[in-house]
């Protein structure tokens, strides 16, 4: 069974700057407040009913003169503890995660304003309705399903009963008693009993709203079927068939032209992209022509180079040979037998060197010969791509002027003549169009006349609350009752007529009872809901107060008191008492339950004397 959802309460404070604390405990399952009249039992609902968003503090009684706080502890089934503050004089809560007596000492506090504010969790109607399970739920609150955020206070309404309310003739579900209200409370009790709300349904309009919408809309088609009959009219005058097929001959010859240019164009295209290749390629070889040529020009630079010098070695020891000197021209010394066989060596050295370099003379030669042989045929091969190059050149602009001037010109006014002839068509056959429009604006306007007379129709409920769901919940009660003891129960249905929608128990209204039996089987019926959720894991705060279930209230009316039997009183207090710790169920009664039962409950009396207990909720 989950225990995400809901909250007990643990502990209730009323405090004043000079007064000694009044406090109260209590605890998961069944608690019970007795005593007699004028002790507090009342004073303590009004005060827990205010700190759960109640917008009336409780009344001045005399006991209450000094006192200007409340605080309450309520506790989660998850084990978070918040503590709640408010002044009696109304105003924000305060609210700090903390046990009541670490209020004032630790932690900060988050106010939260008293009022439920839609979109907002900066209020107390938010916090308790996160607590409960019944974030974001809506409530349908008229019969054209106009919604509205669900508050806190609506449940509460289910879970906090007072003296006087429980013993009114009215439905329970009906707490407000109020006839406007009857919609809402209907929706709320759907939320608890289901789960779901009216978020998803769709509002209509209010019958004036609804009229003026479908005459005005009844104007427009109105308009639009006198628009398109004159359309229509027109284009009959013009013979319009004849003229149809006139546009399509024209279209279908263009059409052939256009064929035949685009064929034109897309060969033309090719040519042009090959040619243009082609000029690139030439281009390119011309590019690496010249970048050859420089080298090689360089290098036959290089080697005339070499030969000059080469040259100029040779010639200068023919100069040389020609001289006749006195003196030795190697050591400078007279010329003697020695001296002379030393220029005979020095001689044939020299012709040596001199034949070396006429050999390397000769292998320059013949590679500069090579070298000028290349040069020619590469200057042959440029000149003749430059030959071809213009020839390419010449046909790529003849083929550009071809397509530039006569493919594409043909091409663009062809298709501007066929579409020009296609929207002509297309106006023609717009009539068939509108002759199927104006037959659908009809069905339009006999729809509207239709829905202008009859009545606009009422927002219900998707699937309102199933049967088989509200005799569930009458099992329940049916179960409790039996175990109160309640007289003779054979049967417990529910009334589901609008004015009614209540229980029925023994095929008798339950507002056909007297105060007592009100009382009683209204308990019944606000436990029971609770039972019934916990039971099938819907959301419920999962705490109930109750006063004077078993005493009912009179009011200013004199006369013979209604009691509950003994017997009934045991059996209720009994049943009660074996409440799960996955619940609260707190009672405030004038009656009390036998000895053997206190002590498995949290039981609180107040003795409404000094001398004996605890007189009452405030202390002496």
């Amino acid at each position: 069974m989950n225990n995400n959802f809901g909250f007990y309460i643990s502990n209730l404070h009323v405090t004043g700057l000079t007064s000694k604390p009044a406090k109260l405990t209590f605890e998961k399952g069944f608690n019970v407040i007795s005593g007699l009249s004028d002790t507090g039992k009342s004073y303590v609902f009004a005060c827990i009913n205010y700190m759960l968003g109640g917008s009336n503090p409780p009344k001045a009684i005399p006991e209450a003169i000094g006192y200007s706080n409340i605080l309450l502890e309520i506790k989660t089934y998850t084990g978070q503890t918040f503590t709640l503050s408010r002044n009696m004089q109304g105003g924000t809560f305060k609210l700090k995660e903390v046990e009541i007596d670490m209020f004032q000492t630790q932690g900060t506090a988050r106010e939260l304003k008293s009022q439920h504010v839609n979109g907002s969790k900066d209020n107390i109607s938010s916090f308790l309705l996160q607590l409960s399970g019944y974030d974001e739920k809506y409530v349908r609150i008229n019969k054209n399903n106009a919604k509205r955020e669900i508050s806190y206070r609506d449940i509460a309404r289910l879970t906090l009963i007072d003296e006087e309310r429980i013993i009114t003739e009215k439905s329970p579900v009906y707490s407000s008693g109020q006839f406007n209200q009857q919609i809402q409370e209907q929706s709320i009790l759907e939320i608890l009993l289901t789960g779901k709300d009216a978020k998803e349904l769709e509002q209509v309009e209010e019958a004036k709203i609804y009229h003026s919408r479908i005459k005005g809309k009844l104007e427009f088609v109105d308009s639009l079927i006198k628009d398109l009959s004159e359309k229509i009219l027109i284009l009959e005058k013009e013979k319009t068939n004849e003229k149809q097929k006139q546009l399509q001959a024209k279209i279908e010859k263009l059409s052939l032209v256009l064929q035949e240019s685009s064929v034109q164009l897309e060969t033309l295209t090719k040519e042009k992209k090959q040619l243009y290749n082609s000029i690139s390629e030439l281009d390119s070889k011309n590019i690496l022509h010249e970048e050859l040529r420089s080298r090689f020009v360089l290098l036959q630079e290089h080697y005339n180079s070499d030969i000059k010098r080469l040259a100029f070695i040779t010639e200068g020891e023919d100069y040389f040979s020609q001289l006749t000197t006195i003196k030795c021209p190697l050591c400078g010394g007279d010329m003697d037998k020695g001296h002379y066989d030393c220029i005979i060596e020095e001689d044939k050295k020299s012709s040596s060197v001199i034949d070396s370099i006429q050999k390397e003379i000769d292998k320059i030669k013949i590679k500069l010969s090579d070298l000028e042989s290349t040069l020619a045929q590469l200057n042959s091969d440029k000149s003749k791509r430059d030959n071809e190059l213009i020839s390419l050149k010449r046909q790529y602009q003849i083929v550009q002027s071809e397509i530039q001037n006569n493919i594409e010109p043909i091409k663009s006014s062809t298709k501007e003549e066929i579409d020009a002839l296609l929207i002509e068509l297309s106006l023609i056959k717009e009539q068939e169009l509108y002759k199927t429009q104006l037959a659908n604006y009809y069905g339009q306007r006999n729809q509207l006349e239709i829905e202008l007379a009859r009545k606009p129709k009422v927002g219900e409920q998707s699937d309102g609350i199933k049967y088989t769901i509200l005799q569930g919940l009458c099992d329940t009660i049916k179960v409790i009752l039996t175990n109160w003891k309640y007289p003779n129960v054979a049967t417990v249905n529910f009334n589901t007529d609008y004015s009614i929608f209540d229980f029925v128990i023994n095929q008798k209204n339950r507002n056909a009872h007297g105060k007592g039996i009100r009382a009683i089987t209204y308990s019944a019926f606000v436990i029971g809901l609770m039972d019934y959720c916990v039971s099938n894991n819907l959301a419920h705060p999962r705490n109930i107060i109750i006063d004077s279930p078993l005493t009912t209230y009179h009011g200013k009316e004199q006369g013979e008191l209604e009691e509950i039997s003994r017997d009934m009183q045991d059996a209720f207090f009994k049943d009660l008492a074996d409440t799960l710790d996955d619940r609260q169920i707190i009672i405030l009664d004038n009656k009390e339950p036998r000895e053997e039962l206190k002590s498995k409950i949290n039981y609180i009396h107040f003795t409404n004397e000094k001398t004996r207990g605890r007189q009452g909720f405030f202390p002496l």
